[in-house]
């Protein structure tokens, strides 16, 4: 039976290049981020003139301004996300992993989940349906990093504990 000490690859793969793969990804995510962010304008008028103005509001200039004020918020609740899996991941591999600060990240990562699940199902309600969908999925993801949240903290207790203990 392999054990997990070697990454159960036989030695390919390991913890350490678990984390720099996955902090490769939240960085190009990060960059993908603010660049989507930078060039919302274009991306809005071209969203508009698909899909011929929103369900409630039409094309106008109102419709325009709401949909790129929603889109930079939900950037901004990535961008958020994005840093505090940035820092989490600097800690992790730096061997710190039942510690306060990871708790705040995850907390922060929970609220940047619920944040952008709702400015993207206020997209979806305004403008495509499909955007429902996707807020909640992030509310969803916002739920499993709640509860990863809550196991870290009572490790970091019990932690506390037996340190205090000994």
């Amino acid at each position: 039976m392999k054990t997990m000490q070697n990454g159960g690859a036989d030695g390919l793969w390991s913890r350490e290049k678990s984390i720099l793969l996955t902090r490769v990804c939240v960085d190009v995510f990060l960059v993908c981020a603010v660049l989507m962010m930078v060039s919302g304008p274009w991306m809005v008028r071209d969203f508009l003139a698909r899909i011929g103005g929103g369900r409630i509001m039409g094309a106008g200039s109102g419709a325009y301004g709401l949909l790129l004020a929603l889109g930079i918020g939900c950037g901004a609740a990535a961008v958020w996300m994005l840093w505090e899996m940035r820092l989490f991941l600097r800690r992790l591999s730096l061997g710190e992993v039942f510690t306060e600060r990871n708790v705040r990240s995850l907390r922060q990562i929970s609220w940047a989940c619920l944040c952008g699940g709702c400015l993207t199902i206020a997209v979806g309600v305004l403008y495509a349906l499909f955007y429902v969908l996707v807020g909640g999925a992030a509310l969803f993801m916002m739920l499993v990093v709640r509860v990863v949240k809550n196991a870290f903290e009572a490790a970091v207790l019990m932690k506390d504990e037996l340190d205090y203990t000994v």
